[in-house]
C-alpha cells in the first residue's frame, strides 16, 4: 500500500498547476517583460521551502538535517 500525500500538499500541487497553465501563455518565450510562471514558480518553491523547514522542526537527532538541506535548496530556488 501506497502512502498517501496529506491534503493540503495535494491542494497545494493542483494550485500550482492550474496557475501554471494560467500564467505561461502571457510569458514572453523570448524573456522580456513579465515572466509570470517564473513567479507561480517561485510561489511553489518558497512553499515547499516553508513546509520542510517545519517538518525538520519537527525532526530529533539525526533525521533533522536532510529536511534542513532540502529546505534550503528550495528556498535558494524561491530567490
Amino acid at each position: 500500500m501506497t502512502p498517501r500525500l496529506p491534503a493540503h500538499l495535494r491542494l497545494v500541487v493542483l494550485l500550482g498547476l492550474a496557475c501554471l497553465a494560467c500564467a505561461v501563455p502571457f510569458s514572453k518565450p523570448d524573456g522580456t517583460g513579465m515572466q509570470w510562471d517564473e513567479l507561480v514558480l517561485g510561489a511553489m518553491a518558497t512553499y515547499a521551502s516553508w513546509s520542510m523547514f517545519r517538518h525538520a522542526r519537527d525532526k530529533e537527532g539525526t533525521a533533522a538535517p536532510p529536511w534542513r538541506v532540502a529546505g534550503v535548496g528550495a528556498a535558494l530556488t524561491a530567490l
